[in-house]
């Protein structure tokens, strides 16, 4: 039977060790710290990245569809009725 995965914890020290490291990284190299420390895999990244591109796929979406209704709307509005 595999054993427990258990919960990882930090000292303080590493923490800080780990955030000045990131912080002198230049913009290209911090995930590299990241995934050497362990702290999230590439995979994960790809997959938030692309649950965040779709995200905003469906804001834009929902945003031409609210002025789209909004024009159609504003035009119902100032059409002349028709009297029978």
């Amino acid at each position: 039977m595999p054993e427990r995965a258990r919960r990882r914890s930090f000292t303080a020290k590493y923490k800080l060790e780990v955030l000045a490291a990131y912080d002198a990284a230049p913009g290209g190299e911090k995930g590299v710290i990241l995934h050497r420390e362990g702290l999230y895999s590439e995979q994960e990244k790809r997959q938030l990245e692309q649950d965040l591109a779709k995200a905003r796929f469906v804001v834009d979406v929902q945003a031409k569809l609210h002025a789209l209704l909004e024009t159609i709307s504003e035009s119902a509005d100032t059409e002349p009725k028709s009297t029978p």
